[in-house]
C-alpha cells in the first residue's frame, strides 16, 4: 500500500500521519528491527557516522527505548495494523500464485495455516466454504492433530484374509502378523512375516 492511500485512509478514521512515521512504520512491517529503523529515520545523520565504526550497535541499541515508545503510540499502531495487513495479504496472494516453483509439505501446510489464520481474523468478511475448504486441506496433510496425537492412542487393524484350510477344506479367517488357527479342526498357521504369507504346520503326532 502506498503512502498517499494509506494517509488518506487513515484519515477518514480520524488519524494524521507523516512520512516519516509512515517509512518507519513500514519497516517495522517488512522485519527490519525497530530501533534500526528509528535510527534510519529520525537520526539519519548520527547513525551515518556511527555506522562502520566499532560503536554502530551501541548507538542502534541507544534507540530501542525509542522505537518500542513510538510503536506504542496511537498513530503508530494503527498505521502498524494497516500495513502489517496489507503486507500479508500481498504476500499471500503472489504466494498463491508463483509458477515454476515446487513447495514441500511442510511449506504447503505453513502457507494453507497461514491462510486461515487470516481468514479466522476478518470472520466477517470471509467466506465460510473458503475457511471450511482450507480446513479440509489441513486435516488431509495431517496438519490438525492434537497435541497428544490422537491417533496414536489406536491400533490399526488389517482386513482379515479369507482362508481354506488345507485340513478340512473349510474357510475361515486369518489376519495378516499374527500365526493362526483354523477354528474347526484345530490346524495350524505360521505367519513368515519377511515373505508376507502363512505356512501350513504338519500335525503332531
Amino acid at each position: 500500500m502506498d503512502y498517499l492511500s494509506t494517509k488518506e485512509i487513515l484519515h477518514t478514521r480520524g488519524v494524521k500521519i507523516d512520512e516519516k512515521q509512515y517509512l518507519f512504520v513500514l519497516l517495522c512491517v517488512i522485519g527490519e528491527r525497530p530501533e534500526v529503523a528509528y535510527s534510519m529515520i529520525y537520526d539519519a545523520k548520527e547513525l551515518k557516522l556511527a555506522l562502520d565504526t566499532e560503536d554502530d550497535e551501541e548507538f542502534i541499541a541507544s534507540h530501542i527505548k525509542d522505537a518500542q515508545d513510538r510503536l506504542e503510540l496511537q498513530e503508530e499502531r494503527q498505521l502498524f495494523d494497516l500495513l502489517q495487513s496489507e503486507y500479508k495479504s500481498v504476500i499471500q496472494a503472489k504466494a498463491m500464485n508463483l509458477e515454476d516453483f515446487s513447495f514441500t509439505t511442510g511449506q504447503v501446510v505453513q502457507i494453507l495455516q497461514n491462510l486461515l489464520h487470516s481468514r479466522t481474523q476478518d470472520i466477517e468478511s470471509s467466506s465460510v466454504r473458503d475457511i471450511i475448504s482450507l480446513i479440509n486441506t489441513l486435516a488431509s496433510q495431517g496438519a490438525l492433530e492434537s497435541g497428544d496425537n490422537f491417533e496414536s492412542h489406536f491400533i490399526h487393524i488389517l482386513p482379515p484374509f479369507n482362508a481354506l484350510c488345507v485340513n478340512c477344506s473349510r474357510e475361515f479367517d486369518c489376519f495378516p502378523g499374527i500365526h493362526a488357527k483354523c477354528p474347526h479342526c484345530g490346524q495350524q498357521y505360521l505367519w513368515n512375516e519377511p515373505e508376507r504369507r502363512f505356512y501350513p504346520q504338519p500335525s503332531s503326532l
